[in-house]
């Protein structure tokens, strides 16, 4: 099946990207596809890496491959604060920043009080995750999961290894499906909307920032939703969660991290998924849908 198309994603958000980058290293990435860049890895003492198009690359100065200096993690720190880390410490502690719709993956020296960590300090690596629209890419899986029409809609599964395109594909068919059912996105972690709606969703309802369980209990009683949209799923809880929305005759769109379904059921936090769900979507990287299942 035909790859979700990242060379004709928008660029509002390696734009956003760049917000976050200035000096040396706003110089050593120009030049670089913005359509196509999905990941930034900074390390300090390390070579600078990017994943375009699936391809990891090491952008070069003058001087020969760029390295990550401990100032210019100090700068994307604080620009992605706005120059608080105080202000940002409740996010710091799930092991993420959130600016402008791109998360920043946070690794560092965590200060543990009581079994829970309470802040990250010495912060030596950061994980820049570029999220991407891209209209259309849906329409194939959006297809087969409307099947005889709306109102038999499939509860839909993305499942994928990180970094294949799960949650482009998830914003695509919220937005497509969006138009005909009252559609509420869960969005845990400002991946599937953005910020402040810096990412087309159609006509759904957004909840962000709220852990599932909380914002699904919350949204059905709030918005009654027809189809519930969300980020990834990862915990025991969340499948719970998902099962208790369905018995309120709620459809759901959700993604999660694997191989495929048969690597789901091996694992003791995802038993019972497969009831869950009437579709099964399988992507490789980079947005290559491997197959479609139904039941």
């Amino acid at each position: 099946m035909s790859p979700l198309n990242f060379a004709h994603s928008l660029h509002i958000s390696f734009n956003m990207f760049r917000g976050l980058i200035d000096g040396r290293l706003e110089r050593v990435l120009e030049g670089f596809d913005e359509g196509l860049v999905t990941e930034v890895r900074l390390r300090v003492g390390k070579p600078l890496v990017l994943f375009q198009g699936g391809v990891r690359c090491c952008p070069r100065a003058e001087s020969g491959v760029y390295v990550v200096t401990r100032d210019d993690i100090d700068r994307v720190l604080g620009i992605a604060s706005d120059f608080s880390i105080y202000a940002v410490n409740d996010q710091l502690t799930k092991g993420y920043l959130v600016k402008d719709g791109i998360r920043i993956g946070v690794v560092g020296r965590g200060v543990v009080e009581r079994g829970r960590i309470v802040t990250v300090k010495d912060v030596n690596a950061l994980v820049l995750r570029i999220p991407h629209q891209v209209k259309g890419c849906a329409d194939k899986v959006i297809e087969r999961v409307v099947g005889d029409g709306y109102p038999h809609l499939k509860s839909t599964l993305v499942i994928s290894p990180p970094g294949a395109g799960k949650t482009t594909l998830l914003r695509d068919m919220a937005r497509q499906v969006s138009t005909h059912l009252n559609t509420l996105v869960i969005d845990e972690r400002f991946e599937l909307g953005g910020v402040d709606g810096s990412l087309d969703l159609g006509e759904s309802e957004v909840m962000s920032g709220v852990s599932k369980a909380v914002a699904y209990e919350f949204g059905v009683r709030s918005t009654s939703p027809q189809l519930i949209v969300t980020d990834e799923l990862f915990r025991r809880e969340d499948i719970e969660a998902v099962k208790d929305i369905m018995r309120c005759g709620v459809k759901v769109f959700a993604s999660v991290h694997g191989k495929n379904l048969d690597d789901l059921k091996r694992s003791e936090t995802f038993v019972g998924i497969e009831e869950c769900f009437q579709c099964f979507v399988t992507l490789a990287p980079i947005g290559k849908i491997v197959s479609i299942y139904e039941k």
